[in-house]
C-alpha cells in the first residue's frame, strides 16, 4: 500500500492501465473512496478506445462504489 500512495503522488502518467491497477490496490486496502477516484481517471484516460475494456473498467467502478475490492476469478 505504500507504494500505491507513494505512486498516486508521484504519478504522472495517463496510462489508463496504471491507474486502475492503483486504484484496485486502494480498494484492497478498503479505501474506496480513493480506489473511486483512480477507476474514474483511468476511464477518462481510456476515452473511447478499447470499449470492452471500459465495461470491464465500469464493472469494477460499480465494486469500489459497493464497497468491495477487485479480485480476478481463481477458476482461470
Amino acid at each position: 500500500m505504500e507504494l500505491a500512495k507513494k505512486a498516486s503522488s508521484d504519478f504522472n502518467s495517463q496510462s489508463p492501465d496504471d491507474a486502475d491497477t492503483l486504484a484496485a490496490a486502494f480498494a484492497e486496502n478498503g479505501e474506496f473512496g480513493e480506489a473511486i477516484k483512480w477507476q474514474q481517471k483511468a476511464l477518462e484516460f481510456l476515452g473511447d478506445r478499447k470499449p470492452e475494456h471500459a465495461n470491464a473498467m465500469r464493472d469494477r467502478l460499480k465494486l469500489f462504489r459497493a464497497g468491495s475490492p477487485f479480485r480476478e476469478s481463481e477458476s482461470r
